[in-house]
């Protein structure tokens, strides 16, 4: 005989689990994001305008993550 509030905490176990791992790699993205769009300033800080901006996007997502 199985115990449903056994059940019931490994189900909200798994959710939360699931929960952080989504978590995880918007952050992971949010870092990955912010890092390239600062690399990608200083590539083409020579080649556009306003490379400044770019880079300061890039630190604001680096920074909000």
């Amino acid at each position: 005989m199985t115990d449903s509030r056994g059940e019931e905490g490994f189900n909200s176990l798994a959710r939360k689990s699931r929960a952080m791992a989504s978590f995880f790699w918007v952050w992971l993205w949010a870092i990955a994001a912010g890092i390239l769009r600062i690399a990608e300033a200083i590539r083409l800080r020579k080649e556009i305008p306003g490379d400044v901006w770019l880079a300061l996007s890039g630190v604001a997502r680096y920074l909000s993550a």
